[in-house]
């Protein structure tokens, strides 16, 4: 029998702008899944881009470049802050070159997310023929920095952030790239200047994501909020009535209203994880998270066990619905158990074929308090 054993805390992460008018709507669109970093207006700005957002660990274990052939080479990486609107200031990217080698000219582009299954779309920025000098040989590598002033802020979503080049022209120019355990892997590349987009990690499985960093800071008028409570609660096996529990949201001004939400339950420990559903609900508005998730037999979806770290957002790149079955031996990081990471919502409950996706969106423009 599958039982049980504790729920212990469940975190909510809100962003509010003062008042509904001067609320824009999210793109809702898919995005790989990593821990975002800790919300920081930025100052202070240094070459790495290191107190930012960022996807690798660290450790740079290789770098990576096309062969002569192409004359256009573009690699990027998806951008998705904390909280919104976010003004990105500006993106960090490490390189090296062959022996000898010590210059190189590349553009910094940045596209939004209205391509294909939210891939890259149209350009929103570029800087074109950049002239790099001081390129070092590997292992090492050296950090450059372009402005992202003049980029519009990012009102919901995501951007993909990259560099293009013709490596016909400029062979044996490195882009450092981290192949770390555990690190997520948001990086795509494609050749020629159009067509399609191919995800790093499809190509070479140890190659995560390259040393692309953003510095940016929230813009005047918004405000995060984060509020966890430790339920400890047991769920009642068998019984669809489930458990229920209030959760009160204080200290946040009045006039607030939601602009973006996440959702994280820190620890549910659980022998098969596909009998869960878990929802939330303010007032007449409810939303469906987990619905007995993942692939399983019938209904009784995933045998994996426990959730520890689930993160959920609308921006997320998978749902909670595609974890495996047991969890283990999965490419996917945030598959592996306990199921770890950052996801959509699940399936709702209105058995509509194909499922509808619930969204935490449908707390935008709601009071909190």
């Amino acid at each position: 029998m599958r039982k049980f054993n504790q729920f212990l805390v469940l975190c909510f992460m809100v962003a509010f702008l003062a008042s509904a008018s001067g609320l824009k709507a999210q793109d809702n669109v898919f995005n790989s899944a990593y821990d975002k970093p800790t919300l920081m207006h930025s100052e202070l700005l240094d070459d790495s881009c290191s107190t930012g957002e960022k996807h690798d660990d660290g450790t740079f274990e290789n770098s990576l470049a096309f062969n002569p052939g192409p004359t256009v080479a573009e690699f990027i990486i998806r951008m998705r802050p904390n909280a919104y609107p976010w003004k990105y200031d500006k993106f960090c990217f490490g390189m090296n070159a062959g022996a000898g080698i010590t210059t190189a000219t590349v553009d910094v582009i940045v596209y939004d997310t209205t391509g294909a299954a939210g891939g890259p779309g149209v350009i929103v920025f570029q800087a074109n023929g950049l002239l790099l000098t001081g390129l070092v040989q590997f292992p090492a590598y050296k950090w450059f920095t372009q402005s992202l002033a003049t980029l519009p802020a990012l009102t919901g979503g995501s951007y993909w952030v990259g560099v293009r080049y013709n490596p016909t022209a400029m062979p044996t120019r490195y882009f450092i790239f981290d192949a770390g355990v555990g690190v997520a892997w948001p990086s795509w590349y494609r050749t020629g200047g159009a067509g399609a987009w191919t995800v790093l990690n499809n190509a070479v499985l140890q190659y995560k994501c390259f040393g692309f960093r953003t510095e940016g800071h929230l813009e005047a008028g918004v405000s995060v909020y984060q509020r966890c409570k430790s339920l400890n609660l047991a769920i009642p096996d068998g019984n669809p009535a489930g458990v229920n529990d209030t959760f009160i949201v204080a200290g946040i001004p009045a006039g607030k209203v939601i602009s973006n939400m996440y959702v994280r339950i820190d620890t549910l420990l659980h022998t098969w994880v596909g009998d869960i559903t878990f929802t939330l609900n303010k007032g007449a508005t409810t939303v469906n998270v987990v619905t007995r998730p993942g692939p399983g037999t019938g209904a009784f979806g995933s045998a994996g066990i426990n959730f520890i770290g689930t993160k959920f957002a609308d921006t997320s790149r998978y749902s909670i619905d595609s974890i495996s079955n047991t969890g283990t031996g999965s490419a996917v990081p945030q598959f592996n158990q306990p199921f770890t990471g950052w996801f959509r919502c699940n399936k709702n409950l209105t058995g509509t074929t194909p499922p509808v996706m619930d969204s935490l969106g449908r707390f935008k423009n709601i009071n909190p308090n």
